[in-house]
């Protein structure tokens, strides 16, 4: 509805023989004074690279975050090379235009490991996961049910920034009898060393 739809109305009933009019109402059409959600860009599968067109059981993109200090959308990709191993990477988008600006680093000498399809470790899930603080720092994690779930931790998204492991092991210390599936999904939230990492397992 838009300003000029303002106005008299009144409706007609009729069944080609006879007819009523009924009384006339007023509407008035007020400015809309709350936010509304409305489609900035969009990228269609395999439009580019790493936004694939996948098979129903395997999704390469799983995740994305926004960091609002540099206003950037960071997306993680992982690529299969025909064989039995997957490059997982995090592409930096504009958040207003969706442009690439650049990939982050993930250098597999520092992020390796994850479950495959069948339960091995070829990398395809090394990096699954991510979210930013609320100081701008990026954490990622891989998808484990061994036992050896990995969080890695990056200080800000520049592509620059080099990522540490800052943890290794059971999120659990243990305490699950039966060991579960930690990486399927995780939020982030506090700054510094008031940082909190929330795990579901699966």
């Amino acid at each position: 509805i838009q300003t000029s739809d303002a106005g008299t109305y009144h409706l007609i009933i009729g069944n080609g023989i006879v007819s009523t009019t009924s009384s006339n109402v007023t509407l008035t059409v007020y400015p809309d004074i709350y936010p509304r959600l409305a489609p900035l860009w969009s990228l269609a599968p395999g439009s580019r690279p790493y936004i694939t067109t996948d098979t129903p059981n395997v999704p390469n993109q799983r995740f994305f975050a926004y960091n609002s200090l540099s206003n950037q959308v960071l997306l993680v990709s992982r690529i299969f090379d025909g064989a039995t191993y997957f490059t997982n990477s995090i592409y930096v988008l504009n958040g207003d235009t969706g442009a690439e600006l650049y990939q982050m680093n993930a250098d597999p000498g520092i992020i390796s490991g994850g479950l495959d399809a069948t339960g091995g470790g070829t990398n395809l899930l090394s990096l699954n996961c991510i979210d930013v603080a609320q100081d701008g720092a990026v954490y990622a994690g891989n998808v484990d049910n061994t036992g050896n779930y990995k969080l890695y931790y990056w200080p800000s998204s520049d592509p620059s920034a080099v990522p540490q492991n800052v943890f290794s092991g059971d999120p659990s210390g243990g305490l699950m009898f039966n060991t579960p599936r930690y990486g399927d999904c995780m939020a982030v939230r506090g700054a510094g060393a008031a940082t909190q990492v929330l795990l579901d397992d699966k």
